[in-house]
């Protein structure tokens, strides 16, 4: 089973659907701010509290993350697997960034779309 496939299970079973787009946007701004500002603790200095309430937050923010590309309709999981694909084909540059080059391949991320229609959101906040 998939990430994205428990966290729709998640809210089928708390919510008795998905959330609307708005709201999932909303939650999802929110996971973004505490992951920042946890990071922004550890440039005070790392400890492994830190690290375990980093690494919360990160969770709660790929949750989330599922949560707006079910709403969507995009396979969040097949998404990712393709921009590690793209991203091997990236090059290291003499400062040590890793940068598209010559051979660069982009993935093709429509094909993550509508991977399952019937959980698109129509509302008129989407459509």
């Amino acid at each position: 089973m998939s990430d994205q496939i428990d966290v729709s299970e998640f809210y089928m079973e708390k919510r008795g659907s998905l959330p609307p787009i708005d709201l999932a946007y909303r939650i999802d701004d929110e996971e973004a701010r505490e992951v920042a500002e946890a990071v922004e603790d550890l440039r005070n200095g790392i400890t492994d509290a830190k690290r375990a309430h980093l690494a919360k937050e990160l969770a709660d923010r790929m949750f989330t993350g599922y949560g707006v590309a079910e709403v969507l309709g995009i396979n969040l999981d097949r998404a990712f697997a393709l921009v590690c694909a793209s991203n091997m084909t990236k090059e290291p540059t003499d400062d040590g960034k890793i940068q598209k080059g010559p051979g660069y391949v982009a993935p093709d991320m429509y094909s993550v779309l509508d991977y399952r229609e019937s959980n698109i959101c129509t509302c008129s906040f989407c459509v």
